[in-house]
């Protein structure tokens, strides 16, 4: 009976070996597709219900409602494609940054709500879109391939 250093090294088995480098790409995958999917499903509903939007845009002092609606519908749908695909994520991301930097304090201005419900509603959505603006510069400092 022989011994065998390696014993169940088989040539007709096919080995894989997952590296942190793989783990790594499988979760940058998931992450642009969950992270641009967000943005890319936000950008639809800018446009699938911009008549719903635009007077909750027009009450907080916005001015061509609609046309904001819709310039930001396609800021943020441009952004969340390049992010999920891959392509000028980037440029993505500073699409995704400049919408939350420009509407985060306008349409989520928890400091001038009189109405509790409506303070504790804004001050949800205004943390929540500083932890997207976070995720954006996350995605804006890695490096392209």
């Amino acid at each position: 009976m022989a011994t065998h250093l390696f014993p169940h090294t088989d040539t007709s088995e096919t080995v894989v070996i997952v590296t942190e480098s793989h783990v790594n790409a499988a979760l940058l995958l998931l992450g642009r597709l969950i992270f641009g999917g967000f943005w890319v499903y936000s950008g639809l509903e800018h446009f699938m219900n911009h008549a719903t939007l635009a007077p909750f845009v027009a009450m907080r002092g916005v001015p061509a409602p609609e046309l904001a609606v819709l310039g930001t519908g396609a800021m943020i749908l441009a952004g969340g494609l390049s992010i999920m695909t891959g392509f000028v994520p980037k440029v993505g991301a500073t699409l995704i940054a400049i919408f939350l930097i420009g509407v985060t304090p306008i349409m989520h201005a928890f400091w001038r709500d009189a109405d509790a419900m409506q303070r504790a509603n804004d001050i949800a959505n205004f943390t929540k879109n500083i932890a997207l603006l976070g995720g954006a510069c996350l995605v804006a400092a890695m490096p392209e391939d």
